[in-house]
């Protein structure tokens, strides 16, 4: 006859689904205590000519801007942080009117910067090719040092997270500045490893010393929307090698 693990006299032993369980939920982050950072890439600007003020939104930035706007106003937000340059601070506005949460900008979440060239097209390939060779802004002409640049912005988003323990904020920023700190969570040694697109959302979840990736690049919002165009030609030129390269 067939005798339980109670009636034998042998202590339970936790299943494969409880420890599935607990481990699921500690790699999400789930606990309530925990911040959230909303990693917006801000939508497509309207292309400028060189040495011009920087532009707004094109008209598929707009829709972009409008689609991620309603796609976040469905969560309670903290409050929404952007980058100072005008196509972020555009996105911005309009994810934190339909929210109905506070604006506020951080300079420390500011673009990085190219260096000027006389042929931006030809300067854009060069520079694809040579940042897949070295992964580091600092491999390319002019550039700012890179440990400097990931130091500000790792600094700046940290701040943010800590100055609001379980709450969700937002925050409308750059490509570089996504890939610096996201490369700081996932423990990778490049300046970028992926190439977000306009109005893309990707989600950390921190809490004390741990920190959840949930999302990456997530542009459900965006299905149907208006073809993206071409703004910055040297990110453009590293988005197709940084995608080819995987």
């Amino acid at each position: 006859m067939m005798r339980t693990i109670a009636e034998r006299g042998e202590p339970d032993r936790p299943t494969l689904p409880s420890v599935q369980a607990e481990v699921e939920q500690l790699f999400r982050l789930d606990d309530e205590d925990a911040a959230e950072l909303v990693l917006v890439r801000h939508a497509e600007p309207a292309a400028a000519p060189a040495g011009s003020v920087e532009p707004l939104l094109s008209c598929a930035g707009l829709d972009q801007a409008e689609r991620l706007a309603r796609r976040l106003s469905g969560l309670w937000v903290e409050r929404v942080v952007s980058a100072p340059e005008r196509w972020a601070l555009q996105t911005a506005r309009l994810v934190a009117e339909a929210a109905a949460r506070p604006l506020s900008v951080d300079e420390r979440l500011r673009e990085i910067e190219f260096a000027a060239c006389a042929d931006a097209g030809a300067c854009a390939q060069g520079y694809a090719r040579r940042f897949v060779e070295d992964p580091r802004w600092q491999a390319l002409p002019g550039f700012a040092n890179a440990r400097a640049f990931r130091r500000r912005v790792v600094m700046g988003l940290e701040e943010i997270l800590a100055a609001h323990p379980g709450r969700r904020v937002v925050v409308v920023t750059h490509a570089s500045v996504i890939n610096a700190y996201l490369s700081m969570v996932l423990g990778i040694c490049r300046d970028m490893f992926f190439a977000p697109d306009y109005g893309s959302i990707s989600v950390v979840r921190q809490w004390r010393d741990l920190y959840a990736v949930r999302s990456l690049n997530d542009t459900a919002h965006l299905a149907g929307a208006r073809p993206q165009g071409t703004f910055n030609p040297a990110f453009t030129a590293l988005n197709k090698t940084l995608n080819r390269a995987g």
